[in-house]
């Protein structure tokens, strides 16, 4: 079904997006933004161990890793409905969330893809869509048929032709018969 399908696409996307960027961090003091990695490594990783056929997503997070030491966290920050993620500028490739620590970070993206994949995923993951109901079978109910007299009925076969031609007057020559009972 397609909400199924929606959360292959999602779960697909989760694992294949990796991706390189500058980390920023804003200072409230000076109220500005200042460079913490020129060059970093982001992920979503789950943060449990998790099937694909398992019905609910575990806890994801984004994780920023040093380019050199992938085993040094920079920022882990969990992906639920607190995490406020903001596109501060699609033209400078250039978002901000709030770890739960800390002050707001900022990631410069190098290219528009990862920005729009990442993106995605975060509101997929925040505002994930609600599986449809399915439906119930239900029984077809026996229609009641009403007496009714046909003599007081009035019956109508109708056909009409319509014939294309911008020679005549509003485009067309339209002829129409109909027989009443």
């Amino acid at each position: 079904d397609k909400w199924e399908k929606n959360r292959q696409e999602l779960i697909d996307q989760i694992d294949s997006t990796t991706f390189n960027c500058q980390v920023l961090e804003f200072s409230e003091s000076v109220s500005d933004w200042f460079i913490m990695h020129d060059v970093a490594h982001c992920k979503f990783v789950y943060s449990a161990n998790w099937k694909k056929s398992d019905p609910n997503l575990p806890e994801l997070k984004f994780r920023i890793t040093e380019i050199d030491n992938p085993t040094k966290v920079i920022c882990a920050v969990v992906v639920n409905v607190d995490l406020q993620w903001t596109v501060l500028s699609e033209t400078e490739l250039f978002c901000s969330f709030y770890p739960p620590h800390g002050n707001a970070m900022g990631i410069k993206f190098q290219k528009f893809k990862p920005l729009k994949v990442c993106t995605d995923i975060v509101q997929r993951i925040t505002e994930p869509p609600k599986r449809p109901e399915i439906p119930k079978e239900e029984k077809p109910v026996e229609e009641e048929v009403d007496d009714i007299n046909l003599e007081e009925q009035i019956v109508v076969l109708n056909l009409v032709r319509t014939q294309k031609d911008k020679s005549v007057k509003r485009g067309a020559i339209v002829k129409a018969i109909a027989i009443a009972t």
